[in-house]
């Protein structure tokens, strides 16, 4: 049941925390909160993809939200960028 509810809340909703508000992301704006960190840092898509073992093309799938994007190159790309994912039961 556990790993039913992870895997549920992971396809359903991404969620980050602030301060002082919760935010809620899709898979679009997950994508869209890795590119403006991999920016922010001066990287090119072909940069993270050297560092994540993969090629741009799996980068780009994910910075644009698509379905084909990998949830442990997600997090991999979450962990080398220096951002959080937290995930709570529902």
């Amino acid at each position: 049941m556990l790993r039913k509810t992870f895997l549920m809340a992971i396809c359903s909703k991404i969620e980050t925390w602030h301060p002082k508000m919760k935010i809620t992301l899709n898979a679009e704006a997950f994508g869209a909160q890795i590119k403006a960190r991999r920016q922010t840092l001066n990287m090119t898509q072909d940069d993270l993809a050297a560092v994540l073992g993969t090629i741009r093309q799996r980068v780009a799938e994910l910075e644009n939200g698509k379905a084909s994007a990998k949830l442990a190159l997600a997090l991999r790309a979450c962990m080398e960028l220096g951002l959080v994912v937290e995930v709570r039961e529902a």
